[in-house]
């Protein structure tokens, strides 16, 4: 029997990290019979889909701790494969180092284990002590399947070309294995705009203040032209100040009666209905712009983090609505790129990649992955 060990980001209150879990879960379930469990999980609910059962966690508390290292040698030796991701997981010594401990642990418990990293973005990385380790975790891995083209040139770089394939983030097979439409027309209010902002930890107190002042400035124009705002929160978990940041500016803003704030609660069907109302979508976060994309919702990317970048460079989004997050970014700049992306409204995604095409990619990589666990199943 295929028993699947995943090092995901799960239960931590992130939309975009529970849509790819979902997706890994299921596709692996339908094409080896695996059972999946995770190696860690937060506090915040994970989502289950409708015939799913519960999900199965090896530890509860955070990993690469003292108590995991004395018990993992035990507790791995019944994984027959180890997924590592998906995600952005490849950006730190101390972030790979216990991945490829893991790594390390399993292929000398069982030398016929199956070890790969799956739709992740590799890097940046810093210097080169996180280069030779991401190196070595590469080596160590009998399948690599990185989700934007920085990731594979990086990658290409490190490792054997032969093992490493191309692909897109996880999300894309997510239409496969909703029951729910997906289809937006029919529930597109043309006023409202979708806005997900970010709060980046540790920021100092100054900063922060000037962060969330530009933040309502852009608000309070938005609506002051006629527009309904919906702010996302696509992450609660504690390292950032989201939630609270929304909340703040509903309260502060100058019509609050026209902005709602919808929190992710680990119903992915939920927010993904909140964003079908939208007609075009603002966001800092990575997954907002992954869901405006899989919804055919012109969306504006201004990144707070290089994934987002690497995002639209890959699926060939017009690169001048993709910005990066910055103290020389003003509100009258954002507004005038807001009234060109909505004079150009579809045609926004005339020369992108086409979803079903990116969905494909994504399923045929896996594949990959699923052949070479399938001698583990006996």
């Amino acid at each position: 029997m295929l028993k699947i060990l995943n090092v995901a980001w799960v239960g931590h209150g992130d939309f975009g990290d529970e849509v790819m879990a979902f997706v890994l879960r299921r596709f692996f379930k339908e094409k080896t019979s695996g059972v999946t469990t995770y190696y860690s999980s937060g506090k915040e609910p994970m989502y289950r889909g409708p015939e799913e059962s519960a999900h199965s966690i090896l530890h509860r508390w955070s990993p690469g701790g003292r108590l995991s290292q004395l018990t993992d040698p035990w507790l791995l030796k019944k994984f027959n494969a180890l997924l590592i991701g998906g995600g952005s997981i490849f950006h730190s010594m101390n972030s790979i180092g216990w991945k490829l401990k893991l790594a390390k642990i399993i292929k000398h418990k069982n030398p016929q284990a199956f070890v790969g990293c799956v739709g992740v973005t590799i890097g940046p990385l810093a210097n080169q002590n996180e280069i030779n380790l991401c190196r070595e975790l590469l080596v160590a891995s009998d399948q690599v399947m990185v989700r934007d083209l920085f990731s594979y040139n990086l990658a290409c770089g490190l490792l054997n070309p032969e093992k490493i394939s191309r692909s897109f983030d996880l999300a894309m097979l997510l239409p496969r294995y909703l029951s729910m439409d997906l289809a937006t027309g029919h529930k597109q209010d043309p006023e409202r705009i979708g806005i997900s902002f970010v709060t980046t930890p540790f920021t100092e107190n100054g900063i922060a203040e000037k962060r969330f002042e530009c933040f309502l400035k852009l608000l309070d124009s938005l609506l002051k032209s006629g527009k309904k705002i919906t702010l996302f929160t696509l992450y609660t978990g504690s390292i950032y100040g989201d939630m609270e940041l929304n909340r703040r500016l509903k309260s502060k803003c100058s019509r609050p009666d026209r902005v709602d704030v919808h929190e992710f609660n680990g119903n992915i069907e939920l927010t993904i209905s909140e964003f079908q109302t939208c007609s075009s979508i603002i966001t800092m976060r990575l997954h907002g712009a992954i869901m405006a994309y899989l919804l055919n919702i012109p969306f504006l990317s201004i990144a707070h983090n290089l994934k987002n970048e690497f995002f639209c460079e890959t699926v060939n989004y017009p690169k001048k609505f993709s910005t990066r997050y910055g103290p020389t970014l003003e509100t009258e700049e954002i507004l005038a790129t807001m009234n060109k992306l909505s004079a150009q409204g579809q045609m926004v995604f005339i020369n992108t990649v086409k979803t079903q095409d990116a969905a494909q990619s994504v399923h045929d990589n896996l594949s990959i992955f699923a052949n070479g666990m399938q001698s583990l199943r006996e």
